[in-house]
């Protein structure tokens, strides 16, 4: 059974972006069980599914999380648990920064292009691209 966690954008962020949290149990070849899966957040419960997995199923669940008055690091941890298996926990971290516009004025997350949205979020790095 392979448990994945994905946090979007993959950080840091301002308090001004709304989080997309997605995780997948992968049942792969393990027999059919009861899978009971928990989304914690510094240890606050904020998702939770059960479900009966067969051989190849695949459960997927999503939670999205506005930042607003959020500041530091916050911690997923996703907790899966089924009959008889043992399942590492997954983590992911990310950083909230308090900002006044949604970008973090730094250069990072996925790039697919130099662009930004507007002059004035791009008005921070555009010395740097050229």
């Amino acid at each position: 059974m392979k448990t994945y966690l994905t946090v979007t954008p993959p950080g840091p962020v301002t308090d001004k972006a709304e989080l997309d949290i997605r995780w997948t149990i992968d049942a792969g070849k393990r027999t059919c069980c009861d899978v009971k899966v928990t989304l914690t957040c510094n240890g606050k419960q904020i998702g939770r599914t059960e479900s009966f997995q067969s051989i190849n199923d695949i459960v997927n669940g999503r939670v999205r999380i506005k930042t607003a008055g959020m500041k530091g690091i916050y911690i997923f941890n996703l907790v899966v648990s089924a009959a008889d298996c043992s399942i590492p926990i997954v983590s992911r971290n990310i950083a909230i920064i308090p900002s006044s516009i949604p970008t973090t004025k730094l250069i990072s997350g996925a790039w697919m292009g130099l662009t930004h949205w507007s002059e004035e979020e791009g008005l921070y790095w555009n010395n740097e691209l050229k």
